[in-house]
């Protein structure tokens, strides 16, 4: 901080082309006067004409900002507070609680999954905000840029500043410090969660991991510990195996031969029963071809005798035809029943075989049985793990935008000293009867004045100041506000502008006629603006004034 005598001013206004070359104080004082007559009323109105206004005071005031370190950042607070930042952010739960907590339900995995499907929820984005308001902060980038650019032109004072209206601040250093000290904790806090929060993620993963590594020990654990139960069943089951499917196989060659055997038998009778079937079938054929030629030669008694031994023939024929039909239906039947006792050898083979599986099928599920609950477990944690790691990484992002919104607070700068910085503007205050007025300049910048302001026709001194900021006008209309609303704001403002009136100053009149001529060479006051603003001044400076 300066002495307490040192004081930091910003000038009003400066050349644009040259930047930091101030404009002179007759020159400067000249043109307000100009400004201030040019906007006073001088009575309107056709039917009931309004009064003209006169001016109480055209002051010079010095309007306080605080310029404050934070970290690697340079702040800006307006001092009267009508400015204030608010950063808002949502409430989490206590990372630590939650870390500790983790590490005392660890060690197992059942407690482990157990504690993490009990928390699924702790991290869950509630309702809940937290505000900080900082009073008299100024974030916005774009003006924090052009204030600091604006800082670069300031001079320190050591003399009081006795023509101009000094605003004190309302806040002084010590509650600039606190302010700074309760954005340091905050900032500092939101970091530090910001920290547990992505160190909880990281211990999650890790103790997942560990518990998952745990669990797959332990599958490895049951598979070996079933390794030799199911390698000895497996042996005996293929010693069962080999027994079972020797004697189905001697089951199946002593069946095979047995309705073999049967059948050829059978077969051995069909046969000489269809031979005797083509012996009688002959028999008869020949016969008949007899009896023609018996007929032929009318031998009757031959042919008598052969009829009868035809019919003797035919007669047995259906007995032998039936016989063979009997044989063939039996050997159909042999052989159903061959194909049933062979289909009833092989469904015993397979209950046999399924009989001694069952020792290995039985240690295979008991394995099963355990490695699926292990499974299960990794499952499950795995996907609980995840869910709580998305809520506490989206707090995570919200902790990120609230350190991005505290890093944009003010402008990145080294070395900055928590200075009090004075930006002086001019307000006028006009009357017409009861009725006051009020009417800021802000700081401006000033463009060429020679040939192109020649060009900008009647009045030209009205387009001379230019002002440097929107920002800093919203801020001075925010003034002229208070003025209106706080009486003893007000009243304080008014009595001290009053004695730091341009135009009642002694030593301001002269200077404001050599400004005069001085905006008549650069061509931004007419020779009739320049004669018409001369006798005003003129008129200021005389007893009767």
């Amino acid at each position: 901080m300066p002495s307490k005598n040192q004081k930091t001013l910003l000038p009003f206004a400066s050349f644009a082309e040259t930047g930091s070359q101030p404009l002179k104080s007759q020159v400067e004082k000249a043109a307000i006067f100009c400004l201030a007559e040019l906007n006073r009323e001088k009575g309107r109105g056709i039917f009931k004409k309004q009064p003209s206004e006169k001016i109480v005071f055209v002051a010079k005031i010095h309007y306080p900002f605080w310029i404050a370190p934070l970290k690697n950042l340079a702040l800006l607070f307006d001092g009267l507070n009508l400015s204030s930042h608010k950063i808002t952010y949502p409430a989490i739960p206590d990372p630590q609680a939650f870390k500790d907590s983790m590490n005392q339900r660890s060690s197992k995995c059942e407690i482990y999954v157990n504690f993490l499907s009990n928390n699924m929820d702790y991290f869950q984005i509630s309702n809940g905000e937290q505000t900080k308001t900082v009073e008299g902060l100024i974030s916005n980038e774009e003006f924090l840029n052009e204030f600091m650019n604006y800082l670069k032109e300031s001079t320190i004072v050591e003399t009081p500043v006795v023509d101009s209206v000094i605003v004190s601040s309302a806040q002084d250093e010590t509650r600039i410090k606190s302010n700074i000290k309760e954005l340091e904790n905050s900032y500092s806090k939101i970091c530090q969660e910001l920290e547990a929060l992505n160190e909880i993620i990281k211990l999650l993963s890790k103790k997942t991991q560990e518990s998952l590594s745990t669990l797959r020990e332990e599958i490895k654990t049951t598979e070996e510990k079933f390794s030799a139960q199911i390698e000895k069943a497996k042996k005996d089951m293929g010693k069962s195996k080999l027994q079972i499917t020797k004697e189905y196989n001697d089951e199946v060659t002593e069946t095979t031969t047995k309705y073999e055997q049967e059948i050829l038998t059978h077969r051995k009778e069909l046969i000489k029963l269809e031979k005797t079937k083509e012996e009688i079938t002959s028999e008869i054929e020949r016969i008949e071809t007899e009896i023609k030629t018996a007929a032929v030669n009318k031998d009757d008694n031959a042919e008598q005798k052969l009829k009868e031994k035809r019919l003797e023939l035919k007669k047995g024929l259906p007995d032998v035809i039936t016989a063979i039909k009997n044989l063939e239906e039996k050997i159909l039947e042999i052989e159903e029943n061959k194909r049933k006792e062979f289909f009833q050898l092989k469904q015993e083979n397979i209950d046999k075989i399924k009989e001694v599986g069952k020792d290995l099928k039985e240690i295979e599920s008991s394995r099963d049985a355990e490695v699926k609950i292990s499974q299960d477990e990794m499952e499950k944690i795995d996907e609980v793990t995840s869910t709580i790691i998305k809520k506490v990484d989206q707090l995570a992002k919200m902790r990120e935008t609230v350190v991005t919104e505290f890093d944009s607070l003010g402008i990145k700068k080294a070395n900055v000293e928590l200075t009090l910085v004075y930006m002086p503007f001019y307000l006028f205050c006009y009357q017409a009867g009861p009725k006051r007025r009020y009417m800021h300049i802000a700081p401006s910048v000033i463009g060429n004045g020679g040939l192109g302001s020649r060009l900008m026709g009647k009045k030209r001194i009205v387009k001379m100041l230019q002002p440097r900021s929107q920002k800093i006008i919203s801020i001075l209309n925010s003034f002229l506000k208070l003025l209106d609303e706080n009486v003893v704001f007000s009243h304080e403002i008014i009595e001290a502008c009053k004695k730091a009136n341009l135009l009642e100053s002694k030593e301001d009149i002269p200077l404001m006629k050599r400004g005069l001529s001085e905006l008549e060479i650069e061509g931004w006051l007419s020779a009739s603006e320049y004669d018409s603003f001369n006798k005003m001044i003129t008129q200021l400076g005389s007893p009767a004034a």
